[in-house]
């Protein structure tokens, strides 16, 4: 044995990023992994928005671009030294023949002896990528110090002087313009023109990247956060479980946005063989939609002050009111967590969803692979009571949902088998 080993509560966990990238096959942009974040339930109860989750990636944004921002200039006068300029000349039709008269022109247009005399004035013009690119950012900018203040004010007080000095400067030029994202090849131009020019190149792709990469604001700018972790593989797992119906050749429909008002399953899904499923990443209002009867945790708590709202699962995939597989996802490097309280809860869920969801109810236990290395099922409730339990890791969630499917553990046994 490794003596060296980390305790159980010293492990650490990697968050299972396949499930994620399986969304973001079909998400663009930050809108709907925020959403998605900010609609995970938590053990505290306590409500987020997608502004939380947003404002809490904008601090691991600003922390990339630290050391960036405290090398622009710091005063509105510095930056326009460095604005570049570009030449334009300009005709003009004059009386007199004043210094640089263009002659042939003169003769062409206005005839021998001219009268008048076409003069040429060259004048110097801010060259408009630079100076758009700059004002992009510049807003951006403002609103990432502006929204992270009460979240890390030391971290606002460090960056708000050259952010400040970079607002104001752009104001003065542009006025209430807010310039435009910049395309791959503006920023290699870009980057290629020298001081600041090059720090600002760089500045704009990452701020680019955070609102428009999915996978960069999951994997580089929330992973870090460790209150992020969870929620983030409370998200993935949908994703594992996405993806397993697809290998069994279902039929994918997304009929909600995730986080956003609705009175029904957020997936729709078709099996091969025509059955009809649906998925719920919040299925708190599951008993509504299908006219179910009152939850037997409502009626079994009502007169107890402060037990919060009707007890619901992280996932649940139904076909209404005959089968349901209920996915608890369980995060953390304690294996009594994991296991005897997701054990706890995934047997609730059976229970309460045997009150008039399902007749037959898979619950399963989802958490980490480093606690859960190999998956477990138990069958002893299965003939009695249409109860089948387990746990698993994520990435082995395609045997559970395939077994579920087929309505045969022995394919989850046979898996755990070869794991």
């Amino acid at each position: 044995m490794d003596q060296t080993a980390a305790r159980p509560s010293e492990l650490a966990l990697a968050v299972p990023r396949d499930g994620l990238k399986e969304l973001f096959r079909v998400w663009t942009g930050d809108g709907p992994l925020l959403d998605a974040l900010a609609a995970c339930q938590s053990d505290d109860e306590v409500e987020w928005h997608p502004a939380d989750v947003r404002r809490r990636s904008r601090r691991i944004l600003l922390g990339l671009l630290a050391d960036d921002l405290l090398t622009l200039p710091r005063t509105p006068n510095e930056w326009f030294e460095h604005l570049p300029a570009i030449s334009a000349s300009q005709f003009d039709i004059c009386n007199s023949p004043a210094g640089g008269i263009r002659w042939v022109d003169t003769v062409r247009r206005c005839g021998w002896p001219p009268t008048t005399y076409v003069s040429r004035r060259r004048s110097r013009l801010m060259d408009t990528l630079p100076l758009s690119v700059l004002t992009w950012v510049s807003r951006r900018l403002s609103d990432v110090i502006a929204d992270i203040a009460t979240l890390t004010p030391e971290l606002q007080t460090r960056l708000g002087v050259p952010v400040a000095a970079l607002s104001q400067a752009t104001s003065e030029i542009t006025g209430d313009d807010v310039g435009r994202p910049p395309g791959r090849s503006e920023l290699l131009a870009l980057g290629h023109s020298g001081f600041p020019w090059r720090t600002v190149a760089n500045i704009a792709r990452l701020v680019s990247r955070a609102e428009l990469d999915p996978e960069f604001l999951a994997f580089s700018l929330l992973e870090p956060d460790p209150e992020m972790e969870s929620r983030l593989f409370h998200v993935s797992v949908l994703g594992y479980v996405v993806a397993a119906l697809r290998a069994n050749h279902c039929g994918i429909t997304w009929k909600a946005p995730i986080g956003a008002p609705s009175d029904g399953p957020q997936v729709q899904v078709k099996s091969s063989e025509g059955r009809w499923w649906d998925l719920w990443f919040d299925s708190g209002k599951a008993r509504a939609c299908y006219a179910a009867p009152r939850s037997a945790y409502s009626s079994a708590v009502s007169s107890i002050v402060g037990t919060g709202q009707t007890i619901r699962p992280d996932l649940l995939l139904i076909d209404f009111p005959k089968r349901a597989l209920v996915i608890e996802c369980k995060w953390s490097p304690e294996p009594s967590y994991v296991g005897r309280d997701g054990f706890h809860q995934a047997s609730s869920y059976a229970l309460d969803a045997l009150n008039g969801l399902a007749d037959e109810v898979w619950s399963f236990i989802v958490g980490p692979q480093e606690i859960i290395p190999v998956a477990n099922i138990a069958t002893e409730q299965r003939d009695s009571m249409g109860v089948v339990l387990g746990s698993v890791s994520a990435p082995s969630l395609q045997s559970v949902v395939t077994g579920f499917l087929a309505e045969d553990t022995n394919i989850v046994k046979q898996t755990a088998a070869l794991d």
